[in-house]
């Protein structure tokens, strides 16, 4: 993103993913796009090996002390929104943090009245580390043939800087097609992602 969050490059991802508590164990790429053009084999499994070198790192970054967590609840402070009407049949549950640092979080849940299922989540860092300038993230979800809910889409913003480096990005994620009861051999989670074209059923061989 430019200044003015106008796109300067784009990518876009076709993915099966394995996922568990919305950490993603193992991704299969079916194809990269990039300005609207496909990438070759080649460039793609740089970007996936790009990718597995940075997972570990993107995992502590984004090991955020949730509100919702019983070891964090006690971080938060709560409040109803009496006055949310933006989604039927829900109701708007604000939190801020006690703690003021880059793990815990301000924002909002909005939660479906008849069953409390988080149906979209909204938050911001409390206070934003050295090289982060801003930190913006929603997630919306659905409720799913096993009766939970999962992420149907996730929107991330953020503005990173440190001296005369700045940059912005925007990261969209939206999910589909979600299937459950699947087992599947340890092999598959030895590396967090791989690309193979053609192949729908998660599995390597």
């Amino acid at each position: 993103m430019n200044g003015d969050w106008e796109i300067k490059s784009e990518q876009i991802w076709q993915s099966v993913v394995s996922a568990r508590d919305y950490e993603t164990l193992y991704q299969r790429v079916l194809s990269v796009t990039e300005d609207g053009e496909p990438l070759d084999r080649e460039k793609i499994e740089k970007e996936i090996d790009k990718l597995n070198e940075n997972a570990e790192e993107d995992r502590d970054r984004r090991s955020f002390k949730e509100p919702l967590d019983t070891l964090y609840f006690a971080d938060y402070e709560f409040a109803i929104d009496s006055t949310f009407s933006g989604i039927p049949n829900s109701m708007k549950i604000d939190f801020s943090s006690k703690v003021r640092d880059g793990k815990h979080l301000d924002g909002h849940i909005v939660v479906n009245r008849d069953d409390y299922g988080i149906v979209h989540k909204e938050f911001h860092l409390a206070d934003n580390p050295t090289g982060v300038k801003d930190h913006r993230m929603k997630l919306d979800f659905e409720k799913q043939a096993n009766g939970y809910y999962y992420a149907s889409r996730l929107d991330f913003r953020g503005q990173f800087g440190v001296l005369f480096f700045n940059s912005r990005r925007e990261l969209i994620e939206e999910y589909s097609n979600y299937s459950f009861g699947h087992s599947f051999p340890d092999s598959l989670f030895d590396k967090k992602a791989s690309y193979e074209p053609g192949r729908d059923d998660g599995v390597n061989r």
